[in-house]
């Protein structure tokens, strides 16, 4: 299904407006679906916030069905009053690739330069302003912002952010491919596409435990499109279209994309791959604590807040429960016979 934009509006003048507003939402906003919840933004200008609708759908998976109504949707306002200027003191995390990330109690700071935002986890609000200029940035550094920004704020509705690639077989069952760049998430995942695999995600993917559903653990993909080297591009062109270099990566969309994608499923199949130099690939099963160590050094933000990172320490560990964990050493078959390589894997998860 193709995803969409899901809001209602009237129209004020020449402005959009949500109609959806209340004591706590007075600022022109729209409602989007991502990952399950519901998520009001919007910036005081209307017409900042129309760009900033049309960058986020451009930017990331947008689901066209109604998000679930049980909790208050989480809320991103951008507005020049806001003060982002703190009496309590923050703490530095990271500063690199031109985005500053700080905590303090409850909540984080994002800066990259040309925008600034407060995100309070706690209360599910995000508070900031950025400049027009933003929007000149590189696609990559505009989705590492607001995707950081949305990963933050998912964490009030215990849906925690994993670094790892998702594909979901031809039977429906989810794999993820969780690894550090260069371990070749991105092209085992394309060469598994080739072979009717569906595509979730291609660097991130959001957990989240289905309490009406056996508790079982959901994988929601959330950018769109994928991000690979220019060699990875050339090779699987054929699969690939409107490549926009960024960096030293591109990131480009798959042809096809309401056959091949699919925007959630509940993993039973994990890998970490490394790139090995044999010609056919192998799995080594790992135990189930080696999974958990394996999943801690991917989730994001997993130390940060000691409440928190007590549920998301429980979501890993019923992820691995219901998984079969693997490390991959990836062979040269990736890339000249994939079919094999799926059917290894299609073995893997029948065992």
């Amino acid at each position: 299904m193709r995803s969409s934009i899901a809001f209602t509006n009237r129209r004020n003048g020449s402005k959009r407006v949500s109609t959806q507003l209340d004591a706590s939402v007075n600022f022109p906003h729209w409602s989007l679906s991502l990952c399950g919840a519901n998520v009001l933004f919007g910036h005081d200008c209307p017409e900042r916030s129309e760009r900033l609708r049309r960058l986020l759908h451009e930017l990331f998976v947008v689901s066209a069905e109604e998000p679930r109504k049980y909790t208050a949707p989480l809320r991103i306002h951008f507005s020049p009053e806001h003060d982002t200027q703190f009496a309590t003191e923050t703490k530095l995390l990271s500063d690199a690739s031109g985005l500053r990330v700080e905590s303090l109690p409850g909540g984080f700071v994002l800066d990259c330069q040309t925008a600034r935002l407060h995100i309070d986890v706690v209360g599910g609000v995000g508070r900031g302003d950025f400049q027009d200029s933003f929007f000149r940035l590189p696609k990559d550094q505009q989705r590492r912002f607001l995707l950081l920004a949305l990963v933050m704020l998912f964490r009030r509705d215990q849906r925690f952010a994993l670094h790892a690639g998702g594909i979901v077989t031809r039977d429906g069952q989810g794999c993820l491919i969780a690894g550090r760049s260069g371990s070749g998430k991105t092209t085992l995942g394309l060469s598994l596409i080739q072979q009717g695999w569906s595509y979730l995600s291609d660097d991130v993917v959001v957990l989240h435990q289905d309490e009406n559903r056996a508790n079982e653990i959901d994988a929601f993909g959330i950018n769109r499109g994928l991000a690979c080297t220019p060699e990875t591009a050339k090779r699987f062109q054929h699969r690939l279209r409107c490549p926009d270099r960024f960096g030293e990566k591109w990131i480009t969309q798959l042809n096809g994309a309401t056959r091949v994608t699919a925007a959630v499923c509940r993993p039973h199949l994990l890998l970490f791959p490394i790139i090995g130099n044999r010609s056919t690939s192998q799995l080594i099963l790992l135990s189930p604590l080696e999974a958990m160590n394996e999943l801690i050094q991917f989730s994001a933000g997993i130390m940060t807040h000691r409440k928190e990172a007590t549920r998301q320490l429980q979501v890993l560990n019923r992820l691995v429960a219901q998984s079969r964990a693997f490390r991959m050493i990836a062979g040269r078959d990736v890339l000249e016979c994939p079919q094999q390589v799926a059917k290894l894997l299609r073995h893997a998860t029948e065992r």
